[in-house]
């Protein structure tokens, strides 16, 4: 019997245009009612709130990890449970890093972006719903760093993970580790190829069908 079912957000559980379907919705309010509903993503909290909301997933009962593993949550409480955050060393040889090869490079806290030059995009951006900052405020001994975002051509990002010598494949670590490993119809083949069942795509609710079939709906 399954008691946990732990699903990503874009690509997986949203649509391409950052959506939930009523499929979707409806279906993770009945799994709820049997098992825990966690949702693990790159994203921070505050970035997906609002789907828990639409999911009735706002309660005690339920968590979220966030920042690929680096904080885990209670969803009702908001309170945090773990961290695994960077260290101030590895924060400033990043920095150090992304201004040597003229990288973008963003900084995600808790609730907050520290960034070189705040872009555009954000600036009067009414739906941003997180405090933005610029680098010259960072404080390395008030603020904790989860995850870490380099921007640039595609060339200069390779450059720099040359320079870094570890890269994480998050979704096949957790496809391996789960006791029911399930990859979208819209993944990459090494994804696939990994797995114990292929469902629909993220488009065409493939969550949804997936919960349906090994839950018994």
């Amino acid at each position: 019997m399954y008691k946990l079912v732990a699903i990503d957000c874009d690509g997986t559980l949203l649509t391409d245009s950052k959506e939930l379907t009523e499929r979707t919705i409806n279906t993770i309010k009945k799994a709820s009612q049997k098992v825990k509903i966690v949702l693990a993503t790159a994203r921070s909290f505050y970035r997906v709130e609002e789907y828990l909301e639409k999911m009735n997933l706002l309660n005690d009962e339920q968590y979220t990890i966030c920042f690929n593993g680096g904080s885990v949550i209670n969803n009702g409480r908001k309170e945090e449970l773990d961290s695994h955050t960077f260290r101030n060393d590895e924060i400033k040889q990043l920095i150090q890093l992304s201004r040597k090869f003229n990288t973008q490079i963003m900084l995600y806290a808790y609730n907050c972006l520290i960034v070189e030059e705040i872009p555009e995009k954000f600036i009067n951006n009414k739906k941003i719903n997180f405090e933005i900052t610029k680098m010259e405020k960072l404080d390395l001994e008030e603020q904790k760093i989860y995850k870490i975002v380099f921007i640039n051509k595609p060339s200069k990002i390779t450059d720099m993970r040359k320079k870094l010598s570890k890269q994480i494949e998050n979704d096949i670590q957790m496809l391996k580790f789960a006791g029911m490993g399930i990859a979208m119809g819209n993944a990459d083949e090494k994804t696939k190829s990994i797995s114990d069942y292929i469902t629909d795509s993220n488009n065409n609710d493939g969550v949804a069908k997936a919960i349906e079939k090994f839950l018994k709906f």
